[in-house]
């Protein structure tokens, strides 16, 4: 016997327990797969080279035919091998490293490039038979009565699709009609396995030309996914099913992407969460992303917010100069480089929209837990950073002054306890900020963000001061030129425009009120300043009684003001006397007076008593205003009261002011009606409104005052 027919005859005979020491070893760890891969092609290959030539037995065919011995053996052990782990239950690693290690031979025999160069002019190749007889008797297999064989069955197909870069349209059909059917099986464990294979048929249906899919046919497994996501009974399955419908992202996807991050189940949330990271920020529109962020920080599970904590600071790397990688970067270099990357705040905080709430405060919170070595290079406390304005510079500016005021005030000896004081209803933040904090610190040691680092980039209150002014007196100069009647006239130039004016006049509101806000804070964390809270303090004396400043200001300016006052006396004396100052003047002075500014003084003594004025002193001032710009004169005047009656305790000895208060202010104002005929009738309504919700807070505030009031109002109701 020649000695190649020996080695051939030993080969074959040695296939069994060669192919089942290769599954024994694959079974115990999935480190040596590659190796034992690369083997079992190159037993393939050499099973493949055995033939044996024969006569042919068929009628009317002469002469010799070649019987593919060595790849008919190869089938028969392999196939007798993998059967047994076909029958293995659920939940048995062995078992999935097995077929794990199936999916990688295959998918390695298919590219091996010594079967890829054989004879042109066969049909097929022993690897497509071998891929043919094999998916055949899978597919079988998915089919059977037990659960157990049809779960593994279906699992392997699952794998192949992973593996196989593609396939034949007959094998693929027949894969994909298989596993559509596995769909609809009873058992959620076998819906669950079908699902990330047709996944992969997903991906591939996707990545085809769009025009090409007209029918219903052509996105039946799209369609699947969709249904399986949204209304399959269990969890699990809903979990398997979005990676192939969300990826790759198309406008119907993403909306029920978006719509998972409301499943009922955490898992899902997660999920969804997880492949959203996946995709662009800029892909998402503003309501889109803002509705994630917000569903997400506020979820009730620890590991879902953790999720979409991961999902803003990928987002906020995408804002940076190394989103992008080559092919060939490992993870480990991806993270090491992103861990250190520059992110560009004011871009990230532009993803959102800054006037919706609080959703781009508490992304940018979420983000400075995760990386607090982002703010290194923010410096409040330099003028350079306060040169370009913008909002997003201004919510940045409130949020970290906000973060580095609530850690520093906590001690080192009580830094253990102090977590839970900082992250308290009381401390500021919102439930879904402190969610996202928590989940942070859960697998991190200690506070992650040491305020006292930071301490010397807030700025100084003397400072904060000058930007509070020159940002108002900006808000007063735009105010000014869009109230021109000479604006029509100007020339078109960037600036000078209507809509440029008016997305200016937009940002200084936004941006003034987030410097009050921010002024607040720093009034405790550096109110050693002296200097600086006196320059705060006329500020915000001269803001109030500003027409510009706007209504939605008026609870900060006048909480800031409180704050700024020694006491209760010195607040009334700054901020009520005046308006009972103007008031009493224009009850004397009847030919009116033309600003609609409150002039100051240091008490309201003598105001009561009636002035004796000639005609020549009647007859001097401005022209008298209309009833509109009274009218709006005097509503201010009751907001302005309305807030400072809400947020101070009134002693007995200021009754004296809450008496004139109501003579002269409310009373006046309940008869709007007839005082101002000519005015707005929504201002008329506001002021009578304002008028007895002051009068309320009077009546709340001192118990003597409390019977005019009613009488005030039964007079009213009666009239």
């Amino acid at each position: 016997m020649p000695k190649e027919t020996q080695n051939s005859e030993e080969l074959l005979e040695a296939l069994p327990e060669t192919i089942a020491a290769l599954f024994q070893g694959a079974q115990t760890s999935n480190a040596t797969h590659k190796r034992r891969v690369n083997t079992l092609c190159k037993l393939f290959i050499e099973a493949t080279k055995v033939t044996k030539t024969q006569v042919s037995q068929r009628e009317g065919v002469q002469g010799s035919v070649q019987v593919l011995t060595g790849e008919k053996a190869f089938n028969r052990a392999f196939w007798s091998i993998l059967r047994h782990v076909l029958n293995v239950k659920r939940g048995i690693v062995a078992a999935d490293r097995v077929l794990r290690f199936v999916g990688a031979f295959i998918g390695a025999l298919m590219i091996s490039e010594d079967i890829t160069n054989e004879e042109s002019n066969e049909d097929q190749t022993p690897r497509d038979r071998f891929l043919q007889r094999l998916v055949a008797r899978i597919i079988i297999g998915c089919t059977a009565k037990d659960k157990t064989p049809r779960f593994r069955c279906t699992q392997l197909l699952s794998e192949l699709l992973r593996q196989i870069p593609s396939l034949e349209d007959e094998t693929y059909n027949k894969i994909k009609s298989s596993l559509l059917e596995r769909c609809t099986d009873r058992e959620w464990t076998i819906r669950a396995i079908s699902c990330i294979g047709l996944g992969v048929l997903a991906r591939v249906e996707a990545s085809e030309d769009q025009s090409a899919i007209k029918s219903l046919e052509d996105r039946q497994v799209i369609t699947v996914l969709e249904e399986l996501c949204q209304h399959d009974v269990h969890n699990q399955v809903r979990v398997a099913a979005l990676p192939g419908m969300a990826l790759p992202l198309n406008p119907t996807s993403l909306v029920i992407l978006l719509s998972r991050c409301r499943d009922i189940d955490a898992s899902v949330r997660k999920m969804a969460f997880r492949l959203l990271s996946q995709i662009q920020a800029r892909a998402l529109s503003v309501s889109q992303r803002s509705t994630a962020v917000r569903n997400g920080l506020g979820d009730r599970d620890p590991q879902v917010r953790a999720e979409a904590t991961k999902l803003i600071y990928r987002w906020a790397i995408g804002c940076s100069a190394v989103d992008q990688f080559h092919p060939d970067t490992s993870k480990s270099a991806k993270t090491r480089v992103q861990a250190s990357a520059k992110v560009d705040l004011d871009e990230f905080l532009d993803l959102f929209d800054l006037w919706d709430g609080e959703v781009a405060e508490e992304a940018l919170r979420a983000l400075i837990y995760k990386r607090p070595d982002l703010m290194d290079e923010v410096n409040l406390n330099h003028p350079d950073y306060w040169s370009a304005f913008s909002p997003s510079k201004a919510i940045l500016a409130r949020v970290f002054t906000e973060i580095v005021a609530a850690t520093t005030q906590q001690s080192d000896s009580s830094r253990e306890m102090g977590l839970s004081s900082i992250l308290s209803v009381d401390s500021g933040f919102s439930n879904r900020t402190r969610g996202a904090i928590f989940s942070v610190l859960e697998t991190s040691q200690g506070v992650p963000f040491d305020g006292l680092k930071y301490t010397d980039s807030l700025p100084t209150l003397t400072l904060q001061a000058f930007n509070i002014q020159g940002l108002f007196n900006l808000l007063v100069q735009t105010v000014n030129i869009l109230n021109s009647q000479q604006l029509h006239s100007l020339p078109s130039v960037p600036g000078v425009a209507r809509e440029d004016l008016e997305e200016q006049l937009e940002d200084c509101v936004f941006s003034l009120n987030n410097l009050l806000k921010m002024t607040t804070v720093l009034l405790d964390t550096l109110g050693a300043d002296e200097m600086g809270r006196r320059k705060v303090k006329t500020l915000i004396e001269d803001m109030i009684t500003q027409p510009c400043l706007p209504e939605s200001h008026l609870q900060e300016a006048i909480t800031l003001q409180l704050k700024l006052s020694d006491d209760t006396t010195q607040f009334v004396k700054s901020t009520i006397e005046p308006i009972l100052q103007e008031v009493l003047e224009e009850k004397y002075q009847p030919i009116g007076i033309g600003s609609r500014t409150y002039f100051r003084r240091d008490s309201i003594e003598g105001l009561t008593k009636t002035v004796d004025k000639s005609d020549a002193q009647l007859n001097q001032g401005a022209n008298k205003g209309t009833d509109n710009e009274k009218a709006m004169v005097t509503y201010r005047q009751l907001c302005v009261t309305n807030i400072s009656l809400e947020i101070i305790e009134w002693t007995p000895t200021e009754s004296n002011t809450l008496h004139l208060l109501q003579r002269y202010l409310i009373k006046p104002a309940l008869a709007v009606y007839v005082a101002y005929p000519r005015a707005a009738e929504d201002l008329k309504h506001q002021i009578f409104d304002a008028a007895l919700k002051c009068l309320a807070l009077i009546a709340i505030s001192s118990r003597v005052l409390s019977y005019t009031s009613m009488l005030l109002i039964a007079v009213d109701t009666s009239a």
